[in-house]
């Protein structure tokens, strides 16, 4: 299973994806004050019961990158899979960031598995 969460200026939207179909949708406001708001409660409707079927999160948005990058939202922590090719340490930030094993490229194809306890320990 699959979420994709694209977040707008006004609204957000996530689906949630089981192979070719639509599993689930949900829709919510946006405050840009607290971005991350939206995210989780769109997480909440979301995330399956059963999370071990969930294989990936895809998240959408240049307003949540340029709210980590400016410091407007609470503070986060990034996990950072470098792709083929890039320097990791080019994407670290002042946020706490942690960078996994693993590789995946451009077209999303899993090149590399990430170490589960990589994940954990971060």
């Amino acid at each position: 299973m699959i979420i994709g969460i694209d977040v707008g200026g006004t609204h957000a939207d996530g689906v949630l994806l089981d192979g070719d179909r639509l599993a689930a949708k949900h829709k919510v406001s946006v405050d840009q004050q607290h971005l991350s708001d939206a995210i989780i409660t769109l997480l909440q409707g979301l995330v399956p019961d059963d999370r071990k079927r969930l294989s990936r999160i895809h998240l959408s948005s240049t307003l949540c990158t340029n709210a980590i990058v400016t410091g407007a939202l609470d503070p986060v922590g990034m996990l950072v899979q470098a792709g083929p090719g890039m320097n990791p340490e080019f994407l670290a930030r002042s946020c706490p960031t942690w960078f996994l094993d693993g590789c995946i490229d451009h077209r999303g194809h899993i090149l590399h598995d990430p170490d589960p306890k990589g994940i954990e320990a971060a």
